[in-house]
């Protein structure tokens, strides 16, 4: 689970990796690309399939990383990979979490 975990962070490594992200490389190729406003507030985000949610998403994080925010401290993780929601509670042991 952390190799899946890196992967889809891969802004631990290095913070400059966000700017090679698919999502954030299509805003920027955008003749006209859209621009966001980010509030510090907790957000639902929901909708049919490929409106942008991950593409916010992604740029949120891009705007944290440029704040200075420890690349650390930014987590995200796509539950398409997941067989089912079953797999989240159990962890990569089966077991469920083992502090």
């Amino acid at each position: 689970m952390e190799d899946l975990m890196v992967l889809q962070n891969p802004w631990w490594r290095d913070k400059d990796e966000i700017y090679n992200d698919e999502k954030i490389k299509a805003v920027f190729s955008k003749k006209n690309p859209l621009k966001y406003f980010f509030k510090k507030e907790n957000k639902v985000i929901i909708g049919p399939r490929q409106v942008g949610k991950t593409t916010y998403l992604k740029l949120s994080i891009l705007d944290l990383l440029e704040k200075g925010i420890n690349p650390r401290n930014v987590m995200y993780f796509s539950c398409d990979l997941l067989r089912n929601y079953r797999e989240i509670i159990a962890g990569p042991t089966g077991k469920g979490y083992q502090p």
